[in-house]
This record gives C-alpha cells, structure tokens and sequence, in this order.
C-alpha cells in the first residue's frame, strides 16, 4: 500500500513537472509546437519544429520528407495525457530515446516499456556518422515509433 502510494506520488510529481517544463507554467498559453486538444498529422518539412508537446491530443508524425542531407536533426516530443505516433523511412539512420510513467512507449520491433527509459536503434544507425535522434518523453499516455511505407 505504501509502495502503491510513493509510486503514484512520483507519477504525479512528474507529471506536474512536465507540464510546467512544457508550459512554463502557463497551461493556456500554446506555441506553434504545442498540440492541445486537437489530433494533428506533421508531414512536411514546413511543418517541423525541433520540440513538440502533445498534451490531451492526438499527433502523427511522418518524417518521410527527412533525407540525408537534412542529418543531424534532433526532435523532442512530450506526450502528456496523449497519443505519438512516429513513422521513420527506412533509408534513415536514427536513434530514439524513450521515457515514461505510466505509458506505453512502442519500438519497431515491437519493445515496450511503461516505466523508465528504452532505446532503439535502426538497422542503418552508424554514431560515427549523422543521424535522426528522437527523444520521448511520456506520461499517462502512448508513443509508438515505425518504420513508414515509404523509403
């Protein structure tokens, strides 16, 4: 009971930290990159913004248009009280760092985790070469991150 009650306390705590990393402590104010209560779909390059904070929502990302050229890119979402999805080409070297409370993040090959950290790296993942990393950060909801259709 106890156990139960600290761990609770701890989601609860992260969570409120989240969201005022996220907000900065205005919960009504929304930037270009925040996705609040709508479902969004991100899939073109005007589109793409270095950090995303999906909270009480729905977000699709395509990264398909992200060619080589485009590498080292960085791209952090924070999914709060929501649903990620995340979809890689395959001809696209990337690394995915995922943590959560209380979630569910999802790898390719089909990994999951609900507390803590998991990593993922492609086939075509090289360090000594640049790459697409991807940073989760999830709590009281689901990110999932595939291989998209199209190469």
């Amino acid at each position: 009971m106890v156990r139960r009650t600290i761990l609770l306390l701890f989601a609860g705590l992260l969570a409120i930290k989240l969201i005022m990393e996220v907000s900065g402590l205005q919960l009504i104010r929304t930037a270009d990159s925040d996705i609040m209560l709508k479902k969004e779909m991100i899939d073109e390059p005007g589109l793409l913004m270095r950090k995303y904070n999906v909270i009480f929502s729905k977000a699709g990302f395509d990264f398909g248009f992200v060619g080589n050229e485009q590498l080292p890119t960085e791209i952090s979402i924070v999914t709060i009280f929501a649903g990620t999805n995340v979809k890689v080409p395959p001809n696209i070297p990337f690394r995915v760092e995922a943590e959560g409370a209380f979630a569910m993040n999802r790898m390719p090959p089909g990994n999951l985790s609900s507390f803590g950290r998991i990593y993922y790296e492609s086939c075509e993942f090289d360090p000594g070469r640049p790459y697409l990393t991807i940073r989760l950060s999830t709590v009281l909801g689901t990110a999932s991150v595939s291989y998209s259709n199209n190469p």
